[in-house]
């Protein structure tokens, strides 16, 4: 398996909605659940723009893909990290995490949060994420566990 991390291109945001909604709906998510989320769910051009948005592929398909959004001096947010189902649980998703966190530091952030689907949490959990808070989804009764790593 070759790979490679690079910068996505905003002509990549396509491609990049298309595995993000893969990718969510592979947790069992209803359709009508997924229609709900799609605008949230659609990476734009802009986005690719004004954030920070790496694509990993894999024998030249775009397999996985991290963005993180400036909050403050010492925040930045791990806005989205998805893996196309077919490539979950071979560690791409852990070296996707890595190479998020790696930047962060190299940035200068002290603190990376990220608001994590609950089927995610045990993930960050596993990579020293602790949970700082809880948010309500959009789903009644559903919260989100908002979730910090100190940086460095």
């Amino acid at each position: 398996m070759k790979w490679s991390i690079q910068a996505a291109d905003p002509s990549d945001a396509t491609d990049i909605s298309k595995l993000t909604k893969v990718s969510k709906a592979f947790w069992g998510y209803s359709d009508e659940q997924m229609s709900e989320w799609d605008e949230v769910l659609t990476i734009s051009q802009e986005y690719i723009e004004e954030n920070i948005v790496f694509k990993l592929i894999v024998d030249l398909d775009l397999v996985a893909y991290y963005s993180m959004i400036h909050v403050d001096e010492k925040h930045i947010k791990l806005d989205n990290l998805f893996v196309h189902p077919e490539y979950m649980k071979n560690g791409l998703g852990s070296l996707l995490l890595g190479e998020a966190i790696s930047l962060a530091q190299e940035l200068g952030y002290q603190v990376m949060i990220l608001d994590a689907d609950p089927n995610s949490k045990s993930f960050y959990d596993l990579h020293g994420f602790v949970e700082v808070d809880q948010k309500e989804s959009s789903i009644e009764g559903r919260y989100l566990p908002v979730m910090g790593i100190r940086l460095g």
